[in-house]
């Protein structure tokens, strides 16, 4: 695939934030089941589970811990052994994540089915039909699936026969960590169990800490499902997104709505920028795939070898936070029917390309 980075950004990977939803006690925490490490008791709770410090710590791979790593087995993340016949569940995915995946195992004959959401409970209860698996089946997309989840769509997710499925997508970003933990609550639609249940986690080790930290727990040893989650810090010198909150306008257009945060390092002075807005459409409904550029008169195509003919905006004065309210032009309806990714990156005057990844994602 082409990289973005040849017309400005490169390909990066979405930002999803919602707010925490309401306690949900009927869901089964799968960290309330115990967790067993080479050297340690068994552990029950998020809280002792995943701890940055002692055994657990070590096997993340903090480096004050490292001499005491030599023999602990484990890795970051649990695996129920054997057969598992929750019909409601739940994950946490703490801020700082950078790649999460939870899974199992079926036999290739048997049909299985969860509904998913992130924050608040999923509305549906009902089995799929016969034609509903089968569509979701053509449809689910193991590398997309989880930044609709982080966007607050409701997932459904089958197996598809091939002995391994995920119930949530997998979620891969090392440029952009999830910026607020929330639970992943999943109900079991159709199919009784699902063998060696299995959860992976990656973490940004320096933000993980201080999230981890500023957690509320309960006296189950998990963070509590409602009210205001911690969120990622801010780390001196890197620049963020923040308060990603796409809305749609009154004639239906999809709107981008988030601020960016920059270091001092890049606004002091009179250090001014210029942005870009990128839709990456993959090849399929286009002979191959392209790039199209917001620009102030629409959407167009790099056609020359000035970057600054398709910026959103060019030499703006530089802020510590700008917010940004940009109107696509289009619904988020049509941008889906392209399986479009919506791209956004800046560049100041020393001429280095800031990358913030996708901002928003229809597939």
């Amino acid at each position: 695939m082409k990289k973005f980075d040849k017309y400005l950004l490169k390909l990066s990977l979405l930002i999803g934030l919602s707010a925490f939803g309401s306690a949900h006690a009927e869901f089964t925490s799968l960290h309330q089941l115990p967790k067993v490490y080479k050297l340690s008791l068994p552990l029950i709770g998020f809280k002792d589970q995943f701890a940055p410090s002692g055994i657990p710590g070590c096997v993340m791979g903090y480096p004050e811990l490292r001499s005491r790593c030599a023999t602990v087995e484990g890795g970051f993340g649990f695996i129920l052994k054997g057969y598992t016949s929750f019909n409601e569940f739940k994950v946490y995915i703490p801020a700082s994540t950078t790649f999460f995946g939870l899974s199992g195992y079926l036999p290739q004959g048997e049909k299985y089915a969860v509904v998913a959401r992130m924050g608040t409970t999923p509305d549906r209860t009902t089995s799929l039909t016969l034609d509903e698996y089968e569509k979701v089946k053509r449809t689910q997309n193991i590398n997309t699936d989880f930044y609709r989840l982080q966007a607050g769509e409701e997932m459904i997710f089958v197996h598809d026969g091939g002995g391994n499925i995920s119930l949530s997508g997998t979620a891969r970003l090392t440029k952009n960590p999830v910026q607020t933990g929330k639970w992943l609550y999943v109900r079991v639609l159709n199919g009784g169990s699902i063998y060696n249940l299995t959860s992976v986690y990656e973490v940004n080790l320096d933000q993980y800490r201080t999230a981890y930290n500023t957690l509320n727990f309960g006296t189950d040893g998990d963070p509590v499902d409602r009210g205001t989650a911690p969120t990622v810090p801010v780390l001196p010198g890197v620049a963020q997104i923040k308060d990603n909150v796409p809305t749609t306008n009154s004639n239906g257009n999809l709107v981008l709505n988030f601020t960016l945060k920059r270091p001092a390092t890049e606004t002091e002075g009179t250090n001014r920028t210029s942005f870009w807005i990128a839709a990456y459409v993959p090849a399929g409904f286009l002979p191959e795939e392209a790039w199209f550029f917001l620009t102030p008169g629409g959407w167009q195509q790099l056609t020359s070898t000035n970057p600054y003919t398709v910026a959103y905006q060019n030499s703006q004065a530089a802020q510590p936070e700008k917010i940004f309210n940009i109107s696509t032009g289009l619904s988020a309806a049509d941008l889906r029917h392209f399986n479009a990714q919506l791209h956004f990156g800046y560049m100041g005057n020393d001429g280095q390309l800031k990358d913030m990844g996708v901002i928003w994602s229809g597939n």
